[in-house]
């Protein structure tokens, strides 16, 4: 049975990874700005 917290814990999560797969191809396509905000270093 599925409740209202795992549906809830499951969009998070896919929210979180479509955000991050956004993030990534931005900073592939149109430069790093977003990337350095996770890795400084490089």
């Amino acid at each position: 049975m599925v409740t209202y917290g795992d549906l809830f814990q499951f969009c998070t999560f896919v929210v979180a990874l479509i955000g991050l797969c956004y993030t990534v191809f931005k900073g592939r396509k149109w430069g790093s700005r977003e990337i350095e905000i996770f890795a400084p270093d490089r």
